[in-house]
């Protein structure tokens, strides 16, 4: 059912013996594996380019409190991908941020906002 660098890659997160270097090599090396775990039709070098994304975007953070939380969020993330805990739709969600779409207002945000005309 899962190859055996999902299982290797699973073992070691579970060991702790990854570094927080390695957070972004692991999850772009497994680009590949999240698009057939998950049946996407888009291609591993897109989802490498918007898990960078993700990555380049905290580039300036220097706080090292706030680096540990986007390590931990990072590899939590990784985790719940690798595990089939996430459903397509929040996979692909990260393309949509990536891309600069926005998703629909709803009616409430559309009311609150005053753009609901009568």
């Amino acid at each position: 059912m899962f190859s055996n660098s999902i299982v290797t890659g699973i073992a070691r997160y579970v060991q702790g013996q990854a570094s927080p270097g390695t957070s972004t090599e692991s999850t772009i090396s497994q680009a590949p594996e999240i698009c057939s775990l998950y049946a996407l039709d888009v291609s591993p070098a897109r989802i490498r380019y918007a898990i960078r994304q993700k990555f380049e975007n905290n580039r300036s953070v220097t706080d090292l409190r706030a680096i540990d939380v986007l390590i931990h969020k990072s590899r939590q993330d990784y985790q719940e991908t690798v595990n089939l805990w996430k459903q397509n739709d929040h996979i692909l969600g990260l393309f949509l941020t990536d891309e600069g779409q926005k998703a629909p207002k709803t009616f409430l945000q559309k009311f609150y906002e005053g753009e609901m005309l009568y």
